[in-house]
């Protein structure tokens, strides 16, 4: 094994997300961190940090 290990952000905990959110727009801020929630109780689904200004949240299951 190598090191430095590089892992993306994403590989860990949304390898099997089928479903896609809205892209979300941060023309204001560059690399933002970035949240996601269930509506219905909000609960917090994953933070991470972006690279750019744009982003679409992936999810395991349809949020609501």
């Amino acid at each position: 094994m190598r090191w430095p290990i590089i892992i993306d952000q994403t590989d860990k905990g949304l390898y099997a997300a089928q479903w896609e959110l809205d892209r979300i727009e941060t023309l204001e801020f560059h690399n933002p961190v970035v949240q996601v929630q269930e509506d219905s109780t909000e609960d917090v689904v994953y933070t991470l940090r972006i690279n750019g200004n744009f982003f679409t949240p992936r999810v395991r299951r349809r949020l609501g």
